[in-house]
């Protein structure tokens, strides 16, 4: 826009513009000066009520004229106001300068359909096509230039919409297109064509609608479409559409008259939509009649969708469960520790499986299996959950009676093979007695048969001992031992049960291996794995036990066999209950089971390296501590007194007639003053005075029983210190004195050693504590 300043020449008189040069014509002719002033009044008439703009003006730029038109649509209120601007200095023209409009102007004589933008007077803009022309003297010198203007702004917004409508249909998804009365295509967007499978539009201009479909939907569209349509100027539904190849196609189809005949369709192929409705169907279908029961609901917990397995199962009918919550199934057969851990496995958009037992309406119990997950929206957020579930009553039912029938099957064998053990053993015992019956005035076959003896009863004890630990009803003594002390202790024990063709030797570390076990126990493995290894070398062979501590981690036993070694598919099932391969003769199955389970319970493992023919290497690994190892107790000899014995009176309570008479001889031998009952009723009937210092009692007793009876000799000496026998530990208050300290537990059966040392280390204590 041009701002520079210049002089401005007068403007003509307004309102009344000169409409004629005054040279055109004589004054003197009074007929031509009345048709003169008609036509200016004509033209006057048109120019002030024209609804474009007209305007002449000066090329030194004063507006000459103005009709009102231009004068409104640039903002003024009157000519006057108008004209007092100088075209020179205040263009109105934004797209181009007053130079630029004179010079084409002047170079062509007119301007024709120029499309630009104006300025108003308060600044806003709009847009006009304008057309001008130079008008000249005589001489060629430009008088004026005059012009029209049209305000075309609605007109460019109506086309811009047009143009915005067209680019719309033409990226649309859906097909459009326009039809004329007759049916034929007019206008067709990209999709209509691609919908139908045409390349492009233009394919498809001029032909009728009808191409597109087969001969029966032509008929439905005559028939039922088309009567709707013409009666209401709308149609909307579904239809089948054939493509160019002959395909057809679910389309969903909408129909609109417009004025003056014809119609606007729009089209969408809803083959998708249809195959994920098949598909959704068919889900649906699949839940409705599912076996399992299905439930969904919201992360509160409240049932929005049951199938009709969950009526069938639960006795609720849908109507009943949607809406509630599914607390409604709760049995109070779990805790609520139980249900805040599946809940917080949902929470975290994790799936929950487990075992339910719950109560159906009737108020019966149920169990079923469940798999609960979580459904997510498009957001990721967790919006239901789904359970599915199996009702698993019936199985469990079975699986318990199956495993009642297998539990008495192991008994029957386990009775079986413990009979067949127990009567070899006697046989042995019965034998050995008719040996001392018949020669037993001689020395050596005195003490042959005392060994023998010695030997069957230790046999027999760990016979027991397995029975024991195999039913985990053995009293447990953890402590801090050396595992090379436990191979050491067991040496001689283990040369008594091998044969004189079998090479023994034991390869212990020097360096002490602590591990937290019960003594008794890993001796137990040992016996066990060497009668495994004896029964593995029928012709004679060599059995090492050695001990480790591989840079630095588990403290480790092997046991080596140079026997005919295990096949694989048989090392696979070696630690399994009743396995064997020996047959019924050569035992029950027990010993290695044993084993795995004592090693496990230690929280070590065991594995076995074998080939056929080349032996067998078992291999224990214990958790080493590193702490010292506490003082082992030396064995008192039989023959000697314990330190503690003089003087000292014991109560022993024992209702096996054959075990009292044998045990108080022994307790006699031992150096105390033993007084035997037969029963816990006995014990506690005995005088106050004189006290007794120690009490010996079998823990299974005919009316009160062990425990009972010392909780009454107690609070009559509080002194006395207990000692409890028994072949097995079955109450868990025994349990509990054992672990913590207060009762002294003798595994039933024992030696004459082992009684002293219990005795004695009990007595000692109570020393100890008056001191």
């Amino acid at each position: 826009m041009r701002t520079t300043k210049r002089k401005r020449a007068e403007p003509a008189a307004p309102n009344r513009p000169p409409l004629r040069q005054d040279t055109a014509r004589p004054s003197g002719d009074a007929e031509d000066t009345a048709a003169l002033r008609d036509s200016e009044e004509r033209f006057r008439g048109i120019f002030e009520n024209s609804l474009i703009g007209v305007y002449r003006t000066a090329p030194d730029g004063r507006i000459l004229m103005a009709n009102p038109a231009l004068v409104r649509m640039l903002g003024y209120a009157s000519f006057a106001e108008l004209a007092a601007r100088n075209l020179e200095d205040q263009h109105d023209s934004i797209d181009y300068e007053r130079a630029e409009f004179k010079r084409r102007v002047e170079q062509d004589g007119t301007i024709t359909g120029l499309e630009v933008r104006w300025r108003r007077r308060d600044g806003t803009v709009f847009h006009v096509r304008e057309g001008a022309r130079v008008v000249r003297g005589e001489d060629g010198r430009t008088l004026y230039y005059e012009g029209t203007v049209e305000d075309i702004t609605e007109q460019r917004r109506s086309r811009q919409l047009v143009l915005q409508q067209a680019a719309f249909m033409t990226a649309a998804m859906d097909g459009m297109a326009i039809l004329d009365q007759d049916g034929r295509y007019l206008y067709v967007n990209d999709a209509h064509a691609r919908i139908y499978g045409y390349e492009a539009p233009a394919e498809l201009l001029g032909k009728s609608w009808e191409t597109l479909y087969n001969d029966v939907e032509l008929r439905r569209f005559n028939q039922e479409i088309m009567p709707v349509f013409w009666q209401s100027g709308q149609w909307r539904g579904e239809a089948v559409g054939r493509r160019r190849d002959g395909g057809e196609f679910p389309q969903e189809l909408s129909l609109t008259r417009i004025e003056g005949g014809g119609l606007v369709c729009v089209v969408r192929d809803i083959s998708e939509a249809k195959r994920a409705e098949e598909i959704r169907a068919r889900l649906a279908t699949a839940v409705e009649q599912a076996a399992e029961v299905i439930v969904i609901t919201d992360t509160a917990g409240t049932i929005q969708y049951v199938n009709p397995a969950f009526e069938r199962v639960t006795g609720y009918s849908a109507a009943e469960a949607v809406g509630g919550n599914s607390r409604i199934l709760k049995s109070g057969a779990h805790d609520a520790k139980f249900y805040a851990a599946m809940w917080r496995t949902l929470a975290g958009g994790e799936v929950w499986s487990g075992h339910f037992v719950n109560r159906r309406k009737d108020g019966a119990l149920y169990e079923e299996e469940a798999t609960i997950s979580p459904i997510r929206d498009a957001a990721g957020a967790i919006v239901n959950f789904v359970a599915v579930k199996r009702d698993v009553t019936g199985e469990v039912q079975l699986a318990r009676q199956l495993r009642e029938s297998q539990k008495l099957q192991a008994i029957g064998q386990l009775a079986g093979g413990v009979a067949h053990d127990f009567n070899n053993l006697l046989q042995a015992v019965v034998g050995t007695v008719e040996v001392l019956r018949s020669q037993g005035s001689d020395p050596q076959v005195l003490t042959k048969a005392v060994t023998e003896l010695e030997t069957d009863i230790r046999r027999g004890a760990a016979l027991a001992r397995q029975l024991l630990l195999f039913a985990h009803r053995s009293v447990v003594k953890t402590e801090r031992i050396d595992l090379n002390d436990v191979v050491r202790s067991a040496d001689r024990l283990l040369r008594r049960l091998l044969r004189e063709d079998i090479r023994f030797g034991i390869e212990p570390v020097p360096e002490p291996l602590p591990v937290d076990a019960d003594r008794g126990q890993l001796e137990q493995v040992l016996v066990n794995l060497a009668v495994n290894a004896v029964d593995a070398m029928p012709a004679g062979g060599a059995l090492t036990i050695r001990t480790s501590h591989p840079s630095g981690g588990d403290a480790v036993l092997e046991v080596q066999d140079t026997g005919v070694g295990i096949p694989e598919e048989v090392r696979a099932r070696i630690f399994e209950p009743f396995f064997t391969t020996k047959g019924s003769e050569k035992g029950i199955g027990l010993g290695l089971s044993v084993v795995h389970g004592i090693v496990t319970g230690h929280g070590g493992t065991i594995e076995v390296a074998s080939r056929p023919g080349e032996g067998a290497t078992f291999r224990i690994a214990l958790p080493y501590r590193d702490s010292g190892i506490g003082r082992q107790p030396a064995p008192t000899s039989p023959a000697t007194a314990p330190p503690h014995a003089g003087g000292k009176r014991v109560l022993l309570v024992e209702d096996e007639r054959g075990a009292r008479e044998g045990l108080q001889q022994v307790l006699t031998a031992l150096g105390y003053e033993a007084v035997a009952v037969a029963s816990g009723e006995q014990a506690v009937a005995l005088p106050t005075a004189p006290p007794f210092d120690a009490l010996l009692t079998d823990l299974m007793l005919p009316g009160l029983h062990g425990v009972e009876v010392a909780a009454a000799l107690r609070a009559r000496w509080p002194q006395i210190q207990v000692v409890v026998m028994s072949g097995y530990a079955e109450d868990e208050a025994i349990r509990r004195g054992v672990f913590e300290g207060k009762l002294r537990f003798l595994q039933k059966p024992f030696d004459m050693a082992t009684l002293a040392r219990e005795l004695g280390a009990a007595l000692g204590d109570a020393e100890a504590s008056e001191e």
